[in-house]
C-alpha cells in the first residue's frame, strides 16, 4: 500500500498536468495519470465525479482505491497517457499519426512512469473534487487542490467540445450536493441549457464541495495564477511542502507548456497571459459572471485575471 499517497487534484483543464509534470521532473517521482478516467479504466465509472463525504464508508470506492494505491491500474493510460485505440490504424488514424502517438506514449513512460525508489508516485486526479476529504480521511493522503480561473477552464472545455449536461445532472442528483448548494442555487442550475453556463456550473459545484471539505481537512489549496506570477517561488514552496517533496521545479521546467495545453495556448504557462479571454465573447463572460454570482463563488470575477482577495483565506497557515 502506498502510505500517504500524494495527490494533485483539480477541475479538468486547470493546469494539473503541468503541475504534476513539473513536480515529477524536479523530484524523480512517477506520475499516475488520471486513474478516474472512465474511458480508460472501466472500473472507475462508478466513482468518477461521485460525491463521497469525509466519513462515508463507501466500501466499493474503498476497494477501488485500495487497488489503485497497491499498484493496480498502471497501464497504457496512466503511464503512457494514451488510449489503446489511438495506437491502432483506422479511418482517422494514419500510420504517421499512430507512430507519433506511440512515440509520445513511450516518452511519457520513460519520463514519468519509472520513479526512483525514494521518490515514489504522484497521483494526478481530476474527477475527484467531491471526495478529497474522504481520500484524506481514509488514506492519510497528502492532497494539493489546484484552482484556476473559471474563464480559462470553461473556454478550454468548450473549445474541445466536452459535454457538460451528464456531469452537472449527476451532481445535482446527489442529495448531499443538493443540500450543500441550497434550493435556489440548485433550481437555477437545473434550468441551465447552454454550454458556457453548464461548464461554469460544473466548476462551481466542484469547488463549492471541495472547499466545504477543506474546512475540516488538511489538504492545501493553490491558485494556478499564483504559480505563474512574480511570487511563484513562494507558492511552489508551499505546494512541495504539502506533498512532502524535497525539490522545487526549476525555471526551465516551469517555462515548458503543459502536454495538455491547447495548440493556440502553447507557451502561455509561464507568461501568465490570459489567452483564454480571446476565446470568449463579451456575453460569455457575462454568463460566467452570472453563474458565479448565483453560486455565491467569490474567488474569481470575469473582469479580473487572477483570484480575488477572497482567496487569501485558503492560503493562510492553519
Amino acid at each position: 500500500m502506498d502510505l500517504q499517497p500524494r495527490i494533485i487534484a483539480g477541475s479538468a483543464r486547470s493546469g494539473t498536468t503541468w503541475v504534476v509534470d513539473a513536480l515529477s521532473t524536479a523530484n524523480g517521482a512517477g506520475t499516475l495519470f488520471e486513474p478516474l478516467n472512465p474511458d480508460a479504466i472501466p472500473q472507475a465509472v462508478p466513482f468518477a465525479n461521485e460525491r463521497i463525504a469525509q466519513h462515508d464508508e463507501a466500501a466499493h470506492a474503498r476497494a477501488f482505491f485500495d487497488e489503485l494505491f497497491n499498484g493496480a491500474y498502471r497501464n497504457l493510460w496512466t503511464l503512457g497517457r494514451a488510449y489503446r485505440e489511438e495506437l491502432r490504424l483506422g479511418p482517422q488514424r494514419s500510420l504517421p499519426k499512430v507512430a507519433r502517438k506511440l512515440t509520445a506514449a513511450a516518452g511519457n513512460y520513460w519520463r514519468y512512469g519509472r520513479p526512483s525508489a525514494q521518490a515514489g508516485w504522484l497521483y494526478k486526479v481530476v474527477r475527484a473534487s467531491l471526495m478529497l476529504g474522504w481520500l484524506e480521511q481514509h488514506y492519510d493522503a497528502r492532497i494539493a487542490l489546484v484552482i484556476r480561473h473559471p474563464g480559462a477552464v470553461v473556454a478550454s472545455r468548450v473549445r474541445r467540445g466536452w459535454p457538460w449536461r451528464p456531469t452537472l445532472e449527476r451532481y445535482l442528483a446527489n442529495e448531499h450536493v443538493a443540500t450543500l448548494l441550497g434550493a435556489p442555487t440548485r433550481e437555477a442550475a437545473a434550468r441551465i441549457s447552454d454550454e458556457i453556463r453548464g461548464h461554469t456550473a460544473i466548476w462551481c459545484v466542484q469547488h463549492a464541495v471541495a472547499l466545504h471539505d477543506w474546512e475540516s481537512s488538511r489538504f492545501s489549496v493553490h491558485f494556478y495564477e499564483h504559480l505563474i506570477d512574480a511570487q511563484a517561488e513562494q507558492e511552489w514552496t508551499r505546494l512541495t511542502r504539502q506533498l512532502g517533496l524535497p525539490s522545487l521545479p526549476s525555471a526551465r521546467v516551469l517555462s515548458k507548456p503543459s502536454q495538455q495545453a491547447d495548440q493556440g495556448a502553447k507557451g502561455a504557462m509561464n507568461a501568465g497571459s490570459p489567452r483564454w479571454r480571446f476565446a470568449l465573447r463579451r456575453q460569455d463572460l457575462v454568463c460566467i459572471g452570472d453563474v458565479l454570482e448565483r453560486f455565491e463563488n467569490e474567488l474569481y470575477i470575469p473582469s479580473r485575471d487572477g483570484p480575488t482577495d477572497a482567496a487569501k483565506r485558503y492560503l493562510a497557515r492553519r
